[in-house]
């Protein structure tokens, strides 16, 4: 699970709001995420990050967060997910804070950070266990992983040759 605490200054109060900010996704909303799309969301995602084009870089992020952001129950024991919740999020100076920390750190270690706190550790886990040219999934850098994508969308493979 990801958590950003996001810190603003309230504009009806004038006072210095923060707040955690919550975001995750489960191996059922990645299928989906996956699924949702002609040719699979890895593959869209793959071609928006390689288009350069900050619009839909911008929509791709808001897609991520609409799919992953939600509110943990008062007693921790769920985190629940409402579409109307997102539609508050997203118009939120604490989303706001939070994309700004996202898109201006340079070095994409901020970025690196919200996709890897996304996963749950058994997906975690798992990502470990996938070696790429002799490093871990999970250390692999974001020109790296963009890289592989290209290398794994571009292979033949019967579901690739079908279509």
């Amino acid at each position: 699970m990801f958590r950003y605490t996001a810190t603003y200054k309230n504009p009806f109060t004038g006072s210095d709001t923060t707040e955690d900010i919550y975001c995750n996704l489960t191996a059922p909303e990645l299928a989906k995420l996956e699924l949702s799309l002609e040719g699979g969301f890895r593959e869209h995602a793959a071609n928006i990050l390689k288009s350069g084009d900050g619009f839909r870089v911008l929509s791709l992020f808001e897609t991520i967060v609409g799919a992953a952001y939600g509110r943990r129950t008062d007693d921790s024991t769920r985190f629940v997910k409402k579409r109307e919740w997102v539609d508050e999020f997203i118009t939120s100076l604490a989303w706001e804070d939070m994309f700004l920390w996202l898109t201006q750190d340079e070095s994409g270690e901020n970025a690196n950070k919200f996709w890897a706190g996304l996963l749950s550790d058994r997906m975690k886990d798992q990502a470990e266990k996938i070696d790429v040219d002799g490093k871990k999934l999970t250390e692999l850098s974001k020109e790296e992983l963009v890289e592989q994508m290209q290398k794994l969308l571009s292979e033949k493979t019967p579901a690739n040759e079908a279509s």
